[in-house]
């Protein structure tokens, strides 16, 4: 991934993190925090575009999301799927532009759905559902066949807590 801080004013800011997830992402996430944060107030959350990546990298990094107790946003445009879904439900407080998508699905072990892959995808959906994912949203992405995507719709998200923000588009929110 990578990381980028975006002024909110009053000194805080958000970590942009964008691209996939890659072993290492979580080192170089505490490396950024520590040399470019320095002159920051507060740390607000956490926005999100990302395709998603490697799972095991993608827990550790909500629990860090967790433990520091920041807000996760997707803001206007982004997508935040797969494996990131994970950091995004790790957020205190949880923040989508209607125009954004979130999408979960099974785990696959290079493209395939083999016993690790389910095993993965069971430890996923724990992990989710400890981070309080709801029991429906937990289903699709349990159901959803790794090579497919299971975009969650608004009343997915309002399950979870989300709060929207932005303009309010004509059907464009799925």
């Amino acid at each position: 991934m990578d990381y980028r801080l975006v002024p909110m004013g009053a000194g805080d800011v958000v970590i942009l993190m964008s691209g996939s997830i890659r072993e290492g992402d979580l080192s170089k996430l505490h490396a950024f925090i520590r040399n470019e944060t320095k002159n920051v107030h507060g740390l607000l959350g956490f926005a999100l575009n990302s395709p998603g990546g490697d799972l095991l990298e993608a827990e550790n990094i909500s629990q860090f999301i967790r433990k520091v107790g920041a807000l996760t946003i997707v803001g206007d445009g982004a997508v935040c799927a797969s494996a990131c879904f994970l950091l995004f439900a790790a957020g205190k407080g949880k923040i989508v532009h209607p125009r954004a998508k979130i999408a979960v699905h099974s785990a696959s072990m290079g493209n395939l759905e083999n016993p690790t892959a389910l095993a993965a995808t069971t430890a996923m959906a724990r992990d989710a559902a400890a981070l309080g994912v709801p029991a429906g949203i937990l289903g699709k992405m349990v159901m959803t066949r790794a090579a497919g995507v299971d975009f969650l719709s608004r009343e997915d998200l309002t399950s979870m807590g989300v709060e929207f923000t932005g303009d309010e588009p004509d059907n464009t929110f799925k």
